[in-house]
């Protein structure tokens, strides 16, 4: 497992498959591009990266996550208790009024090692992460951070240059 790095969108809609490629990136060598997850996801200028265009890029890849349910993430500990897991966390959050996604990937002592697309890897405060986070419900999506937990993880079918090979899966 390689260190957990930020991947930054490039552009204004792939905050949700730029975090998901920061998780590939430390699961796999040669991880597809943002704005290949982002066709897999079926990213769009109208509403960016869902939570089900999310699941559909997570499946289409075979990489393995849990939605947990509205009452199970509310819980108190519950983002400590999965981060200390092992697991990175992929936040629904509200930041000065935009939905953005960004992947909890460590609890500190200051709060949380937040890799954010456009601002880099930042600590959040608990009170910060949960203002951002409970703006959008609380919703995530957590991803072991271990290869062997992604048992379907698609390594050979993701083309490295579809020009090259032909079109991407």
């Amino acid at each position: 497992m390689q260190d957990f790095q930020v991947r930054y969108q490039p552009d204004g809609i792939t905050c949700g498959p730029s975090c998901l490629g920061a998780v590939l990136d430390a699961l796999i060598d040669n991880a597809p591009s943002t704005e290949e997850i982002a066709e897999l996801c079926g990213t769009n200028p109208y509403t960016g990266t869902t939570d089900v265009a999310m699941k559909r890029g997570l499946k289409a890849l075979g990489v393995s996550y849990t939605h947990p349910a509205s009452e199970e993430r509310r819980a108190p500990g519950f983002l400590d208790a999965a981060l200390e897991d092992g697991n990175a966390v992929m936040l629904r959050t509200l930041v000065g009024g935009i939905k953005h996604w960004v992947t909890a990937h460590a609890v500190t002592p200051a709060g949380y090692s937040i890799a954010c697309p456009v601002a880099g890897n930042v600590i959040w405060s608990r009170e910060d992460t949960r203002a951002a986070w409970g703006a959008r419900d609380y919703d995530c999506i957590i991803i072991p951070r271990v290869p062997s937990a992604h048992p379907e993880l698609m390594r050979a079918s993701i083309q490295e240059s579809p020009e090259e090979t032909g079109p991407l899966l």
